[in-house]
């Protein structure tokens, strides 16, 4: 009898659960008449009133908070964003995480749908995936598809993306990502334009833990707009602008680690050493188990030729984090290159691949430092291993070209050096240094021209 109530009461909680999930589960008619109002188009303006780039947002609140990628606003000066018809010309910028791609923006209050915010951190593969946005001007185009992968980008291990197949397109960066439930759970950004049904989210998570300003608040707004055009100018190389601006920041917000990280980077890419080291310095003075300021600083040390301050902040950023392969990348430079402890360079660059398999720098690097070791049959299988037509810079595979060409592999070289040249038909270096490669294989027609 027991076990006749034991089995029915098991059968009741079971149905009770099934009957739970599947009401919170909708279809895709339902979904998309939950979530429709809630895609905006989104176009920037250059400093000359000319546009520079167009894409999607998304207001997640009748507050007018709104979610976007920041390559949208990337030098830009001004962003309109548009519904139905009403352009909204007032747009203020209250949060941002530009390495992360991340803009967060607010319009003015209105009717607009309360977003359900999921959690990205408890998704799985497979389940159904539905974005919303704006694919080549077509505005508000829904499409269904799957959670495929989580992948990591390729230069911060830490930085998550959500890989799924409902299809998107140009003008579709900044748009949503909902689950079953009409959950927000990430903005669509990228697409693989060599591949088939592959494109990325930024995990909606990674927004919700943005600090965001005081919108009401005019210097807290015009500070983080600072910030976000230091970092374009930053990217573009356009230091000494971005300097101003992060230093604009800095002065209302003076101890946000992001910004004098960010800051430190700056000078750190002018040759600004002892600047760049202050930076990180402060960083770590606010947060003392801060890795990527120790990891920074270890750069800026060895550049500056400290080499004992170098070696202890790379041990320290990795002290604080075993997995943190940039400080192991960082230490194998230094052991490389400055002190030249090759076997040492070898541990770390080991320790780098174990982390990062598919990182395909590494193979490339640890090729280069096989030949400063004379091993050059693992120098040879490590560079080849490094190839990667679909993702390889034209400098990566010049630079890759000439490590060829120091182990006379001519037709190696000579691959390199096209792809170098498809990528950049403008650099004379690399028709040079490719006409070199063919006279060695006696193509001399193939040289001349």
């Amino acid at each position: 009898m027991k076990t006749i109530y034991k089995t029915c009461l098991i059968s009741v909680i079971f149905s009770l659960i099934t009957v739970n999930l599947f009401a919170q589960t909708l279809t895709s008619e339902e979904i998309y008449k939950k979530v429709s109002g809630s895609v905006l188009y989104c176009t920037s303006y250059n400093s000359d009133g000319y546009i520079e780039s167009w894409g999607s947002a998304v207001v997640i609140n009748p507050e007018g908070i709104v979610y976007t990628c920041f390559h949208l606003f990337e030098d830009a000066e001004r962003l309109i964003l548009e519904k139905d018809g009403v352009k909204f010309n007032d747009v203020k910028v209250i949060g941002a995480e530009p390495k992360m791609d991340i803009l967060i923006l607010k319009i003015d209050a209105g009717n607009y749908p309360e977003m359900n915010i999921g959690n990205s951190d408890s998704l799985f593969i497979g389940e159904e995936a539905y974005a919303l946005g704006n694919p080549q001007c077509y505005k508000n185009t829904f499409s269904k598809g799957i959670l495929s992968a989580f992948r990591n980008d390729n230069t911060d291990a830490e930085n998550k993306q959500i890989q799924f197949t409902a299809s998107i397109s140009h003008g579709s960066s900044g748009g949503a990502l909902f689950n079953s439930k009409a959950e927000l759970i990430g903005i669509t950004y990228q697409m693989d334009t060599g591949g088939h049904d592959i494109y990325f989210a930024i995990p909606v998570n990674y927004f919700k833990s943005v600090n965001l300003v005081d919108y009401y608040d005019s210097n807290q707004v015009n500070a983080i707009t600072a910030y976000c055009k230091g970092y374009s100018c930053y990217k573009s190389g356009g230091y000494f602008k971005a300097n101003k601006y992060f230093n604009e920041y800095l002065e209302v917000f003076p101890q946000n680690n992001n910004a004098l990280l960010q800051s430190g980077d700056n000078y750190l890419s002018r040759g600004q050493y002892d600047s760049a080291i202050s930076r990180y310095s402060e960083v770590i003075s606010n947060e003392p188990l801060n890795k990527y300021a120790y990891k920074s600083r270890g750069d800026a040390y060895s550049y500056n030729d400290d080499t004992l301050n170098a070696i202890n902040d790379y041990c320290k950023a990795i002290e604080l984090d075993s997995s943190y392969y940039s400080a192991w990348i960082g230490k194998a430079f230094f052991n490389q290159y400055f002190s030249k402890r090759y076997d040492e360079a070898l541990f770390d660059y080991d320790k780098s691949i174990n982390l990062r398999p598919q990182y395909n720098l590494l193979y490339k690097w640890r090729g280069a430092l096989f030949l400063q070791m004379g091993d050059t049959d693992k120098a040879y299988l490590d560079l080849l291993y490094s190839i990667n037509p679909d993702i390889d810079p034209a400098e990566t595979c010049y630079d890759r070209g000439l490590l060829f060409s120091q182990i006379d592999k001519n037709y190696e070289a000579i691959f390199d050096f096209t792809n170098a040249i498809k990528l950049d038909p403008y650099n004379g270096d690399y028709y040079f240094s490719r006409a070199v490669e063919y006279s060695k294989t006696g193509e001399n027609v193939n040289a001349i021209s």
